[in-house]
């Protein structure tokens, strides 16, 4: 049974845009995603070491009433992205011998580009103008604050922050950031930030941030986390103890089918929250919007959620937790 309504709640995660891919795989994967019918893309300035805002506005620059764009704050524009590009390229020969070491050579080198909680009013407001001019747009649908903390924000930030919004260059206010720092920001500042992006922890799902019609809830890395979850013993032998578990065993079993078991329980983990999705390749980007609209196991994909949930609740050890 086709579900056309659940695409819109598709989004597409442009951190894929890395200098590995050229420009015109860049371009295939992005326009594969627009005709694939997905309307939302999320960016930053720090993704493709810091080229992918231009790419992304340049393939969207003609479609730009069709689609959504959200981009993000606190986490600068890389200083010199051609050496942030070499510096990896030096450490490339350690992803194959040595992946645990590559990750977090890389790991550093983004970091010392890219510097962390700059959410001082005057650099946001630069951070703004440059993301719109890089990304060719006069306005930012949803900006969201990267990595913040609650001790990260303070009434000058606010007070700048809704200034943009009324100047018309930010539509929506919204976090990127963990379950944890979410709930704390929330507390603190109620409706301000309309949107709530996180990594997709199963716990998050049983929290007030997921409230339907209280935020725009937004999950990523809903695969990565999956696919960690369903090599663990503990997810097996809550399967093995559902009613129902015994099918769901056998797709987790099985590599084509278990990427797609995962995004449609993605999908159903909220009535109504956005899967941030991301590959490389085009068929791939095609797979996630079929597998959106019609969904082959969708029995299955509650029972995988029932577990997981068990298995994230506050006092339960989990493999993947929020973060």
């Amino acid at each position: 049974m086709v579900n056309a309504d659940q695409l819109s709640r598709l989004g597409f995660g442009c951190s894929v845009l890395s200098p590995n891919l050229n420009r015109r795989a860049q371009w295939a994967v992005l326009e594969a995603a627009f005709d694939a019918g997905i309307r939302h893309f999320d960016v930053a300035p720090s993704y493709g070491h810091g080229q992918a805002e231009r790419v992304l506005g340049a393939v969207l620059a003609g479609v730009r009433d069709q689609v959504s764009i959200a981009t993000k704050v606190g986490i600068g524009h890389p200083v010199e992205a051609g050496g942030l590009a070499l510096a990896r390229h030096w450490l490339r020969p350690l992803k194959r011998l040595a992946p645990g070491l590559w990750r977090a050579g890389a790991r550093r080198v983004r970091n010392a580009a890219a510097p962390r909680g700059r959410f001082g009013a005057t650099e946001v407001v630069a951070t703004v103008h440059e993301s719109l001019r890089r990304l060719g747009t006069v306005r930012i649908d949803h900006l969201l604050l990267h990595e913040a903390q609650a001790s990260d924000i303070d009434p000058e930030l606010l007070a700048t922050l809704l200034a943009l919004q009324q100047q018309g260059l930010v539509d929506q206010l919204g976090l990127g950031t963990t379950v944890a720092h979410s709930t704390a920001v929330v507390a603190q500042y109620g409706s301000a930030f309309g949107r709530v992006q996180t990594s997709h922890y199963w716990g998050a799902f049983t929290s007030s941030l997921a409230t339907p019609g209280r935020h725009a809830f937004t999950t990523h890395r809903c695969l990565r986390a999956g696919l960690q979850l369903a090599q663990t013993p503990a997810l097996q032998a809550q399967l093995a103890s559902h009613p129902s578990g015994a099918g769901v065993l056998r797709l987790l079993t099985n590599g084509e089918c278990l990427p797609e078991l995962l995004v449609t329980a993605g999908l159903r983990a909220t009535a109504n929250g956005m899967l941030l999705l991301s590959s490389s390749d085009p068929a791939r980007v095609r797979d996630f919007a079929r597998w959106a609209t019609a969904p082959r196991w969708s029995a299955e994909a509650d029972v995988l959620n029932d577990c997981l949930r068990q298995l994230c609740l506050p006092g339960t050890t989990a493999a993947v937790v929020d973060g």
